[in-house]
C-alpha cells in the first residue's frame, strides 16, 4: 500500500535511539522495513525493505526480535526459523540497512539459537542477548562497537548449572542499570541473571512466578519490560487455555527491587 512493502505479520518494532528512524519486522514477508520519522510530527515514511535471500540479505527467515544499537551503528534481527540473528549496518543519516551477517545456530551463532525469538543490545553496546525458545536458552554475544560484529561467548541454558525459568525463553529485557538481565518462556516464569560488567557473562540468580492464573494450561511469557528507575519489572503472560483464551495478561512479579533495597546482585542467596 502506498509503496509500503515488508510488514506481512508485523511482530516487533524497533526505534533508533535518536527517534529518527522506526525498524519493523515482518515476519510473515521474512522482511525488515525501514521508516523515517518525522521528530515534530510523528510521522512515518516508509523508506526501504530487506527480505531474506534477496540482495545477499540471509537469516531472515521469520523475523521476530528486533533492536538498534545504543550507538545506532547497527541493527539486529533475531529469526525463529532460520534460527539466526542478523546484523545490518545502518546508516546514522538515512536510516538505511546494509547486511553484515548472519550468525546461525551450530554454526558461528553457536549451539544455542535453535528457535531464536528475542534479542536486546546491552546499553553500554559490549553485548547481544538472544532468548532462543527451542533450546530453552540465552545466547550471549560479545559485540564489537567499531564494526558490529558479534563473536559468540556463551549460553545460559535451563537445566544447566542450575539455570531455570527459560524453557521456551522468547522474552528478554536489559534493566536499567545493565547489570540485570531478565528472560522468560514457558510457564509464565521470569528468570533473572545477574550480568557481569565488562565481560557481558550471565550468573543465574532465581526464577519468580506470577500470582495464580485462571482457567487451565501452562501460560507462557511473551515480553518483559523493566522501569526507567529499576524499581519494578513486568511480564506479559499468555494464557492460550484460560478464561479468555489468547488473551495477553500484563503480570507484576511478585519480586520487585526497590530502589532502597538490595538489588539481585547483592542480595543473600
Amino acid at each position: 500500500m502506498g509503496g509500503v512493502d515488508g510488514l506481512g505479520g508485523t511482530s516487533r518494532l524497533a526505534l533508533s535511539a535518536d527517534g529518527h528512524h522506526l525498524y519493523a519486522a515482518g515476519t510473515t514477508e521474512n522482511a525488515l522495513a525501514v521508516f523515517s520519522r518525522d521528530s515534530g510530527t510523528g510521522v512515518l515514511t516508509f523508506v526501504q525493505a530487506l527480505f531474506d535471500e534477496a540482495g545477499g540479505v540471509s537469516g531472515l527467515d521469520e523475523p521476530w526480535g528486533v533492536a538498534v544499537s545504543a550507538d545506532g551503528k547497527n541493527v539486529y534481527v533475531a529469526s525463529h526459523t532460520s534460527s539466526a540473528v542478523t546484523a545490518f549496518t545502518r546508516n546514522v543519516v538515512s536510516g538505511t540497512l546494509a547486511f553484515l551477517a548472519t550468525y546461525p545456530d551450530g554454526g558461528i551463532g553457536g549451539p544455542s539459537l535453535a528457535g531464536a525469538r528475542e534479542l536486546v543490545v546491552s546499553g553500554d553496546g559490549a553485548n547481544v542477548y538472544v532468548a532462543a525458545d527451542g533450546d530453552g536458552a540465552i545466547a550471549i554475544f560479545d559485540r564489537n562497537p567499531l564494526t558490529g560484529s558479534l563473536t559468540f561467548s556463551a549460553a545460559a541454558v535451563d537445566g544447566v548449572d542450575g539455570v531455570s525459568g527459560i524453557v521456551g525463553a522468547q522474552a528478554i529485557a536489559i534493566g536499567p542499570d545493565g547489570q540485570t538481565v531478565y528472560a522468560g518462556g514457558n510457564g509464565g516464569r521470569t528468570a533473572v541473571f545477574e550480568r557481569t560488567v565488562p565481560g557481558g557473562a550471565l550468573t543465574f540468580v532465581e526464577a519468580e512466578s506470577p500470582s495464580t492464573f485462571p482457567g487451565e494450561g501452562a501460560p507462557f511469557t511473551r515480553g518483559i519490560a523493566v522501569t526507567p528507575d529499576g524499581e519494578h519489572v513486568y511480564s506479559l503472560v499468555e494464557l492460550p487455555f484460560a478464561v479468555y483464551p489468547g488473551s495477553p495478561v500484563p503480570a507484576a512479579l511478585p519480586r520487585s527491587v526497590p530502589a532502597s533495597a538490595p538489588s539481585p546482585r547483592t542480595s543473600p542467596r
